[in-house]
Order: C-alpha cells, then sequence, then structure tokens
C-alpha cells in the first residue's frame, strides 16, 4: 500500500505489530532493527471439535497412521521423505497425503515409482464432514518446512492437528517456531530437512515402542487445548486492539 516507503517506517508506524511466532520476530528485528508495540499470537485453531476426543493407543497389529492435511506448496519439503520411501519406509506405518499444491503434485509423482507406495494414500483435500473423523484418528501429523522457509512461515496445520491429538512429525529447520512448539510442548520429534537416516530411526522407533507416541499425543491435545484454541488466543487480541487504540 505504501511502495515509497521502507519496511522499517511502517513497522514503527503501526500501532501494533504482530508476528505469528518468536522466531519470525527476531527474524524481522535482525533486518529492521527492534520493533515497537509487538506481540506474538500464534495462529492457533478451533479446538473445540476435539475436545472430548482424548487420545486412545492404537489397537494391536494396527499400523501408525501418519496424515499429512492441507496445502503442500513450495515451502515445504518434501524431498527427505521422498528419499526414505525410495529406500523404503518401515513396516508397521502408513503414511496418508491429502491436499494440494506444487509439492504435492511432485510428490504424487514420485511415490507412483516407490517401493513403498502401498504404504502410502494419496488423495484431495478432506471434505469438511470428514475431516474431524480423520484427523482424530490419525497418531501423528506430519508438517514440513524447507530451509528459508522459517524466516517466513509457521504451518498452522500444527495447531489443529495438535488439537486432534496427533504427536507432531516436523521435518524443517531446528532454528524455527514450528521446531521450538514440538520441543517446547514435547508433543512429537524434529527432524533436519535432508536427515533421511534419522526420520527412519524416528518412524522405527514410534513403530517399536508406543508408550511414548500415546505420551506425546495426549502432550499434543493438551496444549492445542489449553494454549491455542482460539477462544484462549482470542484474549491476546483483545489486550493487542486495546493497547493499539490507546495508540492511536
Amino acid at each position: 500500500s505504501f511502495p515509497t516507503r521502507r519496511s522499517s517506517d511502517l513497522l514503527n508506524a503501526a500501532a501494533a505489530n504482530v508476528f505469528l511466532g518468536k522466531r519470525l520476530q527476531e527474524f524481522a528485528e535482525e533486518n529492521f532493527g527492534p520493533i515497537p508495540r509487538s506481540h506474538v499470537i500464534p495462529v492457533g485453531c478451533d479446538a473445540t471439535p476435539f475436545r472430548d476426543s482424548l487420545p486412545l493407543p492404537r489397537a494391536p497389529g494396527s499400523p501408525v497412521r501418519v496424515l499429512y492435511c492441507g496445502n503442500l506448496g513450495r515451502m515445504h519439503d518434501i524431498d527427505t521423505f521422498l528419499a526414505l520411501a525410495t529406500a523404503g519406509l518401515p513396516t508397521g506405518i502408513a503414511f496418508e497425503f491429502r491436499g494440494n499444491g506444487a509439492s504435492y503434485r511432485a510428490l504424487e509423482s514420485a511415490v507412483r515409482a516407490s517401493t513403498s507406495r502401498t504404504q502410502i494414500g494419496l488423495g484431495g483435500h478432506i471434505p469438511v464432514e470428514s475431516w474431524i473423523a480423520a484427523m482424530a484418528g490419525a497418531d501423528v501429523a506430519l508438517v514440513t518446512m524447507r530451509p528459508g522457509a522459517e524466516s517466513v512461515v509457521m504451518p498452522s496445520k500444527t495447531y489443529s492437528a495438535m488439537a486432534a491429538g496427533q504427536a507432531i512429525l516436523a521435518i524443517c529447520p531446528r532454528r524455527s517456531d514450528l521446531a521450538d512448539t514440538v520441543l517446547a510442548h514435547d508433543c512429537g520429534w524434529v527432524v533436519n530437512p535432508g536427515d533421511h537416516a534419522k526420520l527412519r530411526s524416528v518412524l522405527e522407533g514410534i513403530v517399536a515402542d508406543p508408550a511414548p507416541l500415546l505420551q506425546k499425543k495426549g502432550n499434543a491435545w493438551k496444549a492445542g487445548q489449553e494454549v491455542y484454541d482460539q477462544q484462549i488466543l482470542v484474549k491476546q487480541w483483545i489486550d493487542v486492539l486495546n493497547s493499539a487504540r490507546e495508540f492511536r
């Protein structure tokens, strides 16, 4: 809207500057200096549909279900998963990708030639009427981020997955809001992009011992309900809007 003004001028003039994560704020301040009237408020989610859906152990003999649900665009890493899928996924685990986007189309093409294709389901976006059951039925949410994307985005799909009681398998740079969220709540695992050996180790561990998986699912559900529900976050937005009104 103001092409002749520098970004730092806009930030300094704003009544409030809201960042979706602490790392995103730090990146902006590295480039523009201290930013006044800054606030960090995550996107969060509507946790209500999963309020009574406490995570349960998976049935004996059933595979661990890993779900990727949402847009799979150019900022999402697929190479790490594909490297492992090409070599062969561990037994006892099944992936399902539901979504669209540039990287999804590349994934779809590569999976058809993969030796692990029987363990990988592909489909479009999940219909609204089926979404709650699909989310609650998955054990793990796969969330990915290419190197460099950590200074631009924080995948919002993380929060709805947590509220649904899915542990988070994050393939992302360690210095990212996504990694910080997973580690802060002990609700999953962080794998650096390109480290397909670590990814294999994590997946084999999940299959071998169900207890840590159930614990991380419970931690994810608790944080989703108590920290990232929009009914909680709206209070932070009210505070920000009140402070912005006073500034004006």
